[in-house]
C-alpha cells in the first residue's frame, strides 16, 4: 500500500534521522554555540518536515525551561476530536509515529543526563525510518 505524498514522509524521517545522529555528536558539549545554534535549527527543521506531512498537527511544545517534547501523535489525536479529516494512512502511521515522539524529549544543558538517551534516540529514529520504509514499500 504506497502513502499520499510518500516523498514528504521520507524528508520528515529523514530530518528525524540526520537530527539525532547530529544531535548525539554535539551532546558532548551542549554550552558550545553551535549545539545550541544546531538545536533550534534542527527542531525547525524537523517541524517542518513534520507540518509538511501532517498539516496543522505537529508542534514542538515547551514543556519545561530546557525541554522540549515533540508531540506529534498528541496533536493528531487532537486534531481528530475536534473533527479535522485524518487521512487514513496517518493514523496507521500513529503507533510508528508514538515510538518515534516517546524518544524526542530533550534536555538542553544536563550535563548529567546519560549518553545512553543519546543513543537511544539515534537507534529509534533509525528503527523508525526503516519501519516507515517497509510500511511505504509493503
Amino acid at each position: 500500500m504506497a502513502y499520499p505524498h510518500t516523498d514528504l514522509l521520507q524528508n520528515l524521517f529523514k530530518e528525524a534521522e540526520s537530527f539525532a545522529r547530529q544531535t548525539v555528536l554535539l551532546k558532548s558539549n551542549p554550552e558550545n554555540p553551535s549545539y545550541q545554534k544546531f538545536y533550534g535549527e534542527g527542531i525547525d527543521k524537523f517541524d517542518k518536515a513534520m507540518t509538511a506531512y501532517f498539516g496543522t498537527f505537529a508542534t514542538t511544545a515547551p514543556v519545561e525551561k530546557t525541554t522540549l517534547v515533540l508531540n506529534t501523535e498528541q496533536e493528531c489525536r487532537r486534531a481528530m476530536t475536534k473533527g479535522r479529516f485524518i487521512p487514513k494512512d496517518v493514523a496507521i502511521l500513529l503507533p510508528i509515529m508514538e515510538k518515534l515522539v516517546e524518544t524526542c524529549i530533550f534536555s538542553v544543558g544536563h550535563k548529567e543526563e546519560p549518553h545512553d538517551v543519546w543513543g537511544q534516540l539515534s537507534r529509534s529514529c533509525r528503527a523508525t525510518t526503516a519501519e516507515i520504509k517497509r510500511q511505504i514499500t509493503g
